[in-house]
């Protein structure tokens, strides 16, 4: 499947912390995309960028839900891009992360390669504030116990190969895993991007606010 980037309109927090809806996909204006601002205890800031159902998901190949037709290398195009203010709305970081790569490293052999590499990038700023990152995909193809040293570990009923098809669910419109499975860590059908930023980054401002400048991600499902 092709896949098409999309600019959003603005989608601003203020002040330090909170929720803000809104459709960051131009080719489905019926779905709500969320993104979250939390200042954690010890001053970093943690931004989550949550994609609707109704666009994006984790479900594809054989097991596309909702009319998606994704396949699993399509993830690898994606990526969503950030800028991120200081309490004076001066930006601070300007950044994409990648939503999946390719990367030997990990249990499944794929990753989020954040700005560091896939499609992210560093656009302006000091990239060593970027403490942390993750999407939700690469979770579940490597922190649910799924893949170990690159290979897939899981057998039984309902298994399939993770890396062409998304676990089964009851019927195509429905994101409950049929059972019996060997899912047994669940399976996080939302997309989503997360990102912790250092205190530092801010100055003695702090975190003012985050815009979510674009979005390339797959076509809207239907």
């Amino acid at each position: 499947m092709k896949t098409t980037a999309f600019v959003t309109v603005a989608l601003l927090l203020m002040p330090l912390t909170g929720t803000a809806e809104q459709s960051l996909n131009a080719a489905c204006p019926n779905s709500i995309d969320t993104i979250v601002a939390k200042q954690n205890a010890d001053g970093t800031t943690t931004v989550t960028l949550i994609l609707s159902l109704n666009a994006n998901d984790n479900s594809y190949g054989e097991n596309a839900v909702g009319g998606s037709k994704r396949k699993f290398k399509d993830y690898r195009a994606d990526n969503a891009e950030f800028v991120i203010t200081n309490g004076n709305a001066q930006t601070v970081l300007h950044f994409r992360l990648d939503y999946l790569s390719a990367d030997p490293g990990a249990p499944s052999g794929y990753d989020s390669l954040g700005p560091d590499g896939g499609d992210g990038q560093i656009i302006s700023g000091d990239g060593a504030h970027i403490l942390s990152w993750s999407t939700s995909l690469a979770e579940n193809l490597n922190e649910r116990g799924y893949f170990a040293s690159g290979v897939q570990t899981t057998s039984g009923p309902n298994n399939v190969n993770l890396l062409n098809d998304s676990p089964p669910t009851v019927n195509e419109s429905d994101y409950t895993l049929a059972t019996p499975n060997p899912w047994a860590s669940g399976w996080e059908f939302a997309s989503y991007y997360r990102v912790t930023v250092s205190s530092a980054a801010f100055g003695p401002s702090g975190f003012g606010g985050v815009l979510v400048a674009s979005l390339r991600s797959g076509k809207c499902k239907g």
